[in-house]
């Protein structure tokens, strides 16, 4: 069980995820993020923040051979920061 983040650059807010991937990491280990639909790129170890504008959006993490992960939540924007831990489990042992 590793833990990996992102970060994209798009707006001034701040939202840190983290992603956990239970019953072992992929092969090839990455997840993919959608934020409102719109995909915007991989896990990476030096990328954990997602810069979003304040307000609701769908959040959607992505890895081959794991369950879809989706939350709608609501970003409150800056001076504050948020934390959201995904975790991801193999399709097959979905909770």
């Amino acid at each position: 069980m590793r833990f990996r983040a992102l970060r994209f650059q798009g707006d001034t807010r701040n939202l840190e995820i983290t992603v956990e991937w239970m019953g072992g990491e992929p092969q090839e280990a990455y997840a993919e993020i959608f934020v409102d639909g719109r995909p915007l790129g991989n896990v990476s170890r030096h990328r954990p923040v997602l810069y979003l504008r304040k307000g609701e959006h769908k959040i959607e993490v992505r890895s081959p051979g794991f369950a879809l992960w989706t939350k709608t939540l609501f970003v409150v924007g800056e001076p504050n920061h948020q934390f959201l831990h995904v975790v991801l489990y193999k399709a097959d042992e979905s909770p």
